[in-house]
């Protein structure tokens, strides 16, 4: 999903983060593990940059809502995306 969305949208960056958990060890009070947990569904937790993307810096704008609005769409093309390699 991670690399659909990157596709999508390159303003979606996989480098900086937090570290992966490892299968069974996720943090459940973590959002979207919790989510993920309870439900047995794709679930994220979208961090937005305060000031750019360091990776795709807008020199007149920065960071912006319109992007902002496109990179939350854009989750749903990632979706789409891989939607027939999600479990019933």
């Amino acid at each position: 999903w991670c690399d659909a969305y990157q596709r999508a949208n390159p303003d979606f960056q996989q480098v900086e983060g937090y570290p992966i958990d490892k299968p069974g060890e996720g943090n459940l009070l973590v959002g979207s593990n919790g989510m993920c947990e309870t439900f047995k569904c794709l679930a994220m937790t979208l961090e937005m940059p305060f000031k750019d993307n360091a990776n795709a810096p807008d020199k007149e704008m920065g960071w912006s809502s319109v992007r902002c609005e496109k990179l939350g769409a854009s989750a749903l093309d990632a979706t789409l995306a891989i939607i027939d390699q999600l479990r019933e």
